[in-house]
């Protein structure tokens, strides 16, 4: 008969602090020893699963988007907001994000670049554009659609754009994309006006 320490693996299993350590726990019983298994598999079928998630879901900007988008910001002004998002915003919220985005660029004295596309995009793939369009200092891109939020500028550190999308991520996302992006452009302005590195 075998007799296995319960105590010894509960212990182990207890003093963990994550997930990564339990797979350093010699379970001895079966009952934990399944947790060491889920700890050595799991990131690699986590992220395999994601992968496959995100590979159905969404695809790089289409090109003609992409140089649609290009070509209209690159002509137009110094504050511009584009909808080719197949209407992710109404006429109404378009005006205002244009607005804002116009508001934005006089209080920074840089250019002010708001993008909407279309669900299935990638807005990642959107990125190029900044260096394509000769962007640089306090140059501001916003990129969004349903799920998904980009913002480049180069006068803040990634903390501080990561700290502006989580201030902003319950308004995007539970009640208007419109008030999300506006008030993103509205956070981006104090930061860069009170010189937060």
């Amino acid at each position: 008969m075998v007799v296995h320490d319960l105590a010894k693996d509960a212990t182990c299993f207890m003093e963990a602090m994550e997930l990564e350590d339990w797979k350093s726990c010699a379970f001895e019983t079966p009952f934990f020893a399944d947790f060491g298994v889920l700890a050595s598999n799991f990131s690699d079928s986590f992220q395999s699963k994601c992968d496959e998630i995100l590979a159905k879901g969404r695809k790089p900007a289409d090109p003609a988007d992409f140089a649609q988008v290009k070509s209209k910001l690159a002509k137009g002004g110094p504050s511009q907001f584009l909808d080719v998002g197949k209407g992710l915003v109404s006429a109404a919220d378009a005006a205002a994000i244009d607005k804002k985005a116009r508001q934005a660029q006089a209080k920074i004295g840089a250019k002010t670049f708001v993008v909407a596309v279309r669900a299935d995009e990638e807005v990642e793939s959107y990125r190029p554009l900044y260096k394509e369009l000769g962007m640089d200092g306090r140059d501001l891109l916003v990129v969004f659609n349903d799920a998904q939020r980009h913002l480049h500028t180069q006068a803040l550190s990634k903390k501080i754009g990561n700290e502006i999308l989580a201030a902003t991520k319950t308004l995007f996302y539970s009640e208007s994309r419109t008030a999300g992006v506006m008030q993103m452009l509205d956070e981006v302005v104090i930061r860069l006006n009170s010189k937060v590195p």
